[in-house]
C-alpha cells in the first residue's frame, strides 16, 4: 500500500512504519523479551528522519531504515507473520525482534 499511496500522491512524503504491532504497543512498547525492531521505509530522507525521531519519542529504541518506499512490499508481509503468531498462540502482545550477531 505504501507504494500505491506514494503513486496516488506523488508530492507527499510517504513513510511506512508501525505495521507489525498492535495499537496498544505503538506508544511506550512494553516488551518483556527485549527490544523489538521497528522499520521505516520511504523515498524522502527528511520524512524518514522525522518519523524515526517520532518513533524514538514513542519509546522505540531499535529503528531500522529499510530504504525507499518500494521496500514497503517487504515490510507489509511482516504483519501477516505477526497475525499468524497471534492466532496460533492467542496472544497480541508480541513483536518481531531480530538478533544481530
Amino acid at each position: 500500500m505504501g507504494e500505491q499511496v506514494q503513486r496516488a500522491l506523488p508530492q507527499a512524503h510517504v513513510v511506512k512504519t508501525l505495521n507489525m504491532v498492535s495499537v496498544h504497543q505503538m506508544i511506550n512498547p512494553p516488551f518483556k523479551g527485549g527490544e523489538p525492531d521497528m522499520f521505516v521505509c520511504g523515498n524522502n530522507a527528511g520524512a524518514k528522519d522525522q518519523t524515526t525521531q517520532l518513533l524514538l519519542e514513542l519509546g522505540w529504541r531499535r529503528v531500522t531504515d529499510l530504504g525507499g518506499i518500494a521496500e514497503a512490499r517487504m515490510a507489509g508481509p511482516l504483519v501477516l507473520l505477526w497475525v499468524r503468531y497471534g492466532l496460533k498462540y492467542n496472544t497480541w502482545d508480541h513483536a518481531i525482534q531480530f538478533v544481530y550477531v
